[in-house]
């Protein structure tokens, strides 16, 4: 491994610590000038996009995933963020395989993250990684499985990760994926009056203009349906 220079150095320090931003891959066109190129990946998107509304999902999945789960085969460009082939070593050196290499950077992350957190998990796979290339080396966003010694069930971590040509590897990030978010989707509640029975009502229970439950109630039990609502739970 070759010895940085300061700039480089200064360099892959400052980039190693803010998202980058999305950029098209460039190929050269038919005329001599570099255009946007298609993505190798499959496309399997069934809404056409422009080149520009591309860029803003790209980026709007980039911003919201923070580099780990963007769906690249909703893309016909590519972009400077690309899924990592674990079969392709043309971006690895010193005789690693590019699925060595992962598990290494993943190793290390998790050390780090156990010395952080008084834990002890241990490594068990890598399930995908993303990467864009940064100064002289690669920023990975690793996603791999790990488990609690003397337990049999897995945890998903999300690592960042600079790999670098000239200095030491940068171990940037570290922490258990967080849950999909939860989707709150609200309950109306309808009252209606019966006729001749004074003081009962039927309620009727609205969720996406469904109604998933009816029932008689008199006036006296009325706090039973607030109770109900403010537990947002029904089955």
């Amino acid at each position: 491994m070759e010895k940085a220079t300061a700039g480089e150095e200064e360099f892959a320090e400052m980039i190693c610590y803010y998202l980058e931003d999305v950029s098209f891959g460039l190929e050269i066109g038919p005329e001599g000038h570099y255009v946007p190129a298609l993505s190798g990946d499959e496309y399997k998107g069934t809404t056409p996009r422009t080149m520009d509304q591309e860029y803003d999902l790209m980026a709007k999945q980039v911003t919201e995933t923070q580099g780990f789960d963007m769906d690249f085969s909703q893309f016909r460009y590519d972009f400077n963020y690309r899924p990592v082939d674990f079969d392709d070593n043309s971006l690895v050196i010193d005789g690693e395989t590019m699925r060595d290499l992962l598990n290494r950077l993943s190793r290390k992350s998790l050390e780090q993250f156990n010395q952080d957190k008084e834990t002890k998990y241990e490594f068990v796979e890598v399930i995908k990684a993303n990467y864009h290339m940064a100064g002289a080396g690669i920023m990975f966003f690793i996603t791999f499985q790990a488990k609690e010694v003397f337990s049999s069930s897995g945890h998903v971590f999300q690592a960042k990760s600079h790999y670098s040509y000239f200095s030491p590897n940068k171990y940037i990030t570290c922490d258990l994926k967080a849950p999909p978010e939860q989707k709150f989707i609200p309950l109306i509640l309808l009252r209606k009056n019966l006729p001749r029975n004074q003081g009962r009502y039927m309620y009727f229970l609205f969720q996406q203009n469904q109604v998933i439950f009816k029932r008689v109630w008199t006036v006296s039990l009325h706090k039973a349906y607030i109770i109900i609502i403010s537990n947002e739970v029904w089955p």
